[in-house]
């Protein structure tokens, strides 16, 4: 329900925790296999259907059009290029693809 850019940084936190966690053994499924569809089956089955709900309701007043908006072009761009995103955070999480240093973060 947010920008593509926090969304994405979110969603590549989230999985680098279930990647770590099949990485040592803790979880028998590879997110890499399945975080494509199912990221997209949750702002399809869940996320959306929240912020049409809430937009109904009235809840969060104007925030609400917004947060829909959101959740729609995310669920877009993550259907176009999610698969690449996936990969991407899979070959940051092995050290492929450089990242930037904090203080290149802050500024």
């Amino acid at each position: 329900m947010q920008h593509w850019a926090v969304y994405k940084k979110w969603t590549e936190r989230y999985f680098f925790e279930v990647y770590t966690a099949f990485q040592q053994g803790r979880t028998q499924q590879d997110p890499s296999v399945f975080w494509y569809k199912s990221e997209l089956q949750h702002l399809e089955e869940h996320i959306i259907p929240l912020c049409k709900s809430m937009q109904k309701l009235g809840v969060f007043g104007n925030s609400a059009d917004e947060y829909l908006a959101f959740a729609t072009t995310n669920k877009a761009q993550w259907a176009t290029s999610g698969a690449e995103v996936v990969q991407s955070m899979v070959d940051k999480f092995h050290g492929k693809i450089e990242t930037k240093s904090k203080a290149d973060q802050i500024t």
